[in-house]
């Protein structure tokens, strides 16, 4: 590998201390999977270089400094020995591309990872650690040794954009603050019934109309993101390690659609929010729509909703009707499971891997489609029974719009149930009675916050300790959680993450 190096003064002395309080020890959200504390700390000023070893891109290399959250008055100093050491080593014993090894001793400060994600995820633990180790003019950090990488591929956060917007602002910070308890994908949905939140070249109208599909003074559920703003927001997120998965929604949720192109919806229901999927035009819109999002997106993965389609809507379509006759099919589930088919197949084709709701397992899952579960108990272990991949989404267990206690109740429409902390904490994400090979299908987990009732300076309030319980059990082997122990880390760590916000 082309070997690279660039230092830069971010901390110029260090020295060693071996009579440090081993009691009042860091804490760490996520909790790494391997930690070992030992005697002594190592103390360093804010001008101590690093030095960045095999990552050989300038770019990057300039995006990890960055990231330190450190004082930005520094002067350079290349004489010093670097104090700070992060390389990059390429090994088949190492673990995944997340992988990071972080190891503090009288020497300072020496990072390896397997890629430069694994060093951004270094980074993250040690700015928790610079967080709760400053004294005036220096960090005394403790002598430790950290080994970690994640437990799930799939660590995931969903904003819905479209019951209220946040601005790109808001949006970054988000990606910031995911980046510091190292979750790493964002699936932002963009498209239901009270807006269209894409920039539309090809229908602007869904831009003039569906974007303003509820008319008001608030312009947090009003517009919508121009290209520039996501290909911004992408660039942004790509640098994090975040995975952007735009969610279109269909057949249902899709008012703001049918308002701007009503003769898409079945005749006989003038005001429904569903496409009709009988209308032979349907699927060459819906289509159409996609080569846009794919186009602005370019993703690895769309999600393409299939949630709450009105019940009976098409049972009562003469033209939906007459298709389930042509197609032999007995009713609207199996409808809907050949509509997202034909939606899949078509994204498949255009090397996109498609992701819906579990609504569909009624109808049968689409080929190759990633099932995230959502409602019931037993979805994931249907899904995966039948030899598909799944997110698992629980919404008892994982939704953040949700009130966390008895006085969030309150102020929280009546169906709300309340979701702790405690009880998204010991979630496990793997269902009971399946066989090893089985469990690999289970990607990962997602937090969703739907976003009806919360604006955007909301947003923190409402997620808050949770997300990092989220995080935690996303990250941290089953065996390392605790569910104490995490309560305590937060509490050391709340004022650090409430400044991302």
């Amino acid at each position: 590998m082309k070997k690279t190096l660039f230092f830069i003064s971010l901390l110029v002395f260090g020295f060693s201390i071996t009579n440090a309080n081993t009691e009042d020890r860091v804490v760490l959200i996520p909790y790494p999977n391997q930690i070992e504390f030992s005697k002594g700390s190592f103390n360093l000023s804010f001008d101590t270089p690093i030095e960045i070893n095999g990552v050989g891109d300038k770019t990057t290399i300039n995006f990890l400094i960055n990231q330190f959250k450190l004082p930005k008055n520094r002067s350079v100093d290349f004489k010093r020995s670097p104090s700070i050491i992060l390389k990059i080593v390429k090994s088949e014993d190492l673990k995944s591309y997340e992988w990071y090894q972080l190891e503090i001793s009288k020497k300072g400060v020496y990072v390896k990872a397997n890629s430069s994600k694994g060093l951004l995820y270094a980074i993250s633990t040690l700015n928790q650690i610079l967080f709760q180790t400053r004294k005036g003019g220096y960090y005394q950090l403790p002598y430790l040794t950290i080994d970690d990488d994640p437990s799930y591929q799939f660590r995931g956060f969903m904003l819905d954009a479209s019951r209220h917007m946040q601005s790109v602002q808001t949006v970054k910070s988000i990606l910031d603050f995911m980046v510091s308890i190292k979750l790493n994908v964002f699936h932002w949905h963009l498209t239901d019934d009270q807006g269209w939140r894409i920039e539309s070249l090809k229908y602007p109208k869904l831009n003039i109309i569906g974007s303003y599909a509820i008319r008001s003074l608030d312009k947090e559920i009003n517009g919508y993101y121009t290209i520039k703003d996501i290909h911004e927001i992408l660039d942004y997120a790509q640098q994090r390690n975040i995975e952007v998965i735009p969610e279109f929604d269909v057949p249902g949720h899709s008012w703001s659609i049918m308002n701007t192109y009503p003769e898409y919806r079945c005749p006989h229901v003038p005001y429904s929010n569903a496409f009709c999927a009988g209308n032979d035009k349907t699927l060459p819109f819906i289509k159409s729509l996609f080569d846009e999002i794919i186009e602005i997106f370019h993703p690895k993965y769309i999600h393409i909703g299939g949630d709450e389609r009105e019940k009976d809507l098409w049972n009562t379509c003469p033209l939906c009707k007459k298709k389930m006759e042509e197609l032999n099919i007995s009713d609207e589930n199996e409808l809907q499971n050949h509509f997202l088919n034909e939606v899949s197949k078509y994204l498949h084709a255009k090397n996109v891997i498609t992701i819906a709701w579990a609504e569909n397992l009624e109808g049968g899952i689409p080929e190759n489609q990633i099932t995230q579960s959502w409602r019931l108990k037993n979805e994931a272990t249907v899904a995966i029974k039948m030899g598909h991949q799944v997110i698992v989404s629980d919404n008892l267990e994982c939704y953040l719009d949700y009130p966390e206690n008895e006085k969030e109740k309150e102020s929280k429409p009546d169906w709300m149930p309340i979701m702790t902390t405690k009880k998204l904490y010991d979630f496990d994400f793997i269902p009971p009675n399946l066989t090893p090979e089985e469990a690999k299908l289970v990607l990962g987990g997602e937090c969703p916050l739907w976003t009806e009732v919360i604006s955007e300076n909301q947003i923190y309030f409402q997620i808050k300790r949770r997300i990092e319980a989220h995080a935690e059990r996303s990250w941290t082997k089953l065996e390392n959680k605790d569910l104490d122990r995490f309560m305590t880390s937060y509490q050391k760590l709340s004022a650090y993450f409430t400044n991302f916000f």
